[in-house]
Formats: structure tokens, C-alpha cells, sequence
């Protein structure tokens, strides 16, 4: 299991851990899905050379790329957002790293016991009525 999963299942309340699933993976796929083949698509297109012109005097497919610009660009991006996500992790890390998981929860041993004797009682009193 993933370090950040595990890290968000230990923050978050056991009633909310469902709903931080369901937002983690909303945010992943709006923030690293969709908009990551978009952004490589334009650095790629951004080192083509020579482009096909269509009839309607836009340009078409790229033809020829130049290779060594596109292998600096390619690289270095993504050199860069691993750098960038490698900081942003620690941060987290450092900042988690100093909280306190100390939690006072409720107790449900009463509730429960309530519960319980009620249920106790009211089949006792069935019993009687059935005889």
C-alpha cells in the first residue's frame, strides 16, 4: 500500500476514511489524469520542425521532430515535477511526522449495554405474554 494511503487512512477519522477515499481519487483524476497528457502533448508538439499544412492553411501532423530538443525538454520536465512532487512529500511528511494521533474516542460500551438490557426486556416480556 502506497505511503500517502496509508498516511491519509491514519489522519483521517474512521467515519470519514470512505469520504477521503472517494476525494483522493477525484482529486488525483482532475489534477494528474487529465491534465497530464495535455501538458506532454504540447511540450512534444512544441519541438516539431517541420508540420504538414492542410488546405485550410492550419497546420496538420508534425513531419519531422527535432530529436535532441525534445529529448532535453521531455527529460527535464519531467526531472523537474519529480523534483517538485519529491519536496511537496516532504513537507508532508515532516509536517505529519509532528502530529499528535491522540484521540479521545467516545466510549460505546454504555449505548451498547442500553441497548441490550432493552432488548433483554423486551423478550422477557414476550415470553410471559406468549404463556
Amino acid at each position: 500500500m502506497p505511503g500517502q494511503i496509508m498516511m491519509q487512512f491514519r489522519i483521517v477519522d474512521v467515519d470519514l476514511k470512505n469520504l477521503c477515499a472517494a476525494v483522493t481519487s477525484i482529486a488525483v483524476a482532475a489534477f494528474g489524469w487529465l491534465p497530464g497528457p495535455i501538458f506532454m502533448g504540447s511540450i512534444v508538439d512544441s519541438t516539431c520542425r517541420l508540420w504538414r499544412q492542410l488546405a485550410c492553411g492550419e497546420h496538420g501532423a508534425c513531419l519531422l521532430y527535432d530529436t535532441d530538443q525534445f529529448r532535453w525538454k521531455f527529460f527535464v520536465t519531467a526531472a523537474s515535477l519529480k523534483v517538485l512532487m519529491g519536496l511537496l512529500d516532504s513537507v508532508v511528511v515532516w509536517r505529519v511526522w509532528r502530529l499528535s494521533f491522540d484521540r479521545g474516542h467516545p466510549s460505546t460500551k454504555e449505548p451498547l449495554q442500553l441497548e441490550l438490557s432493552t432488548r433483554q426486556s423486551s423478550t422477557a416480556e414476550l415470553v410471559e405474554t406468549n404463556k
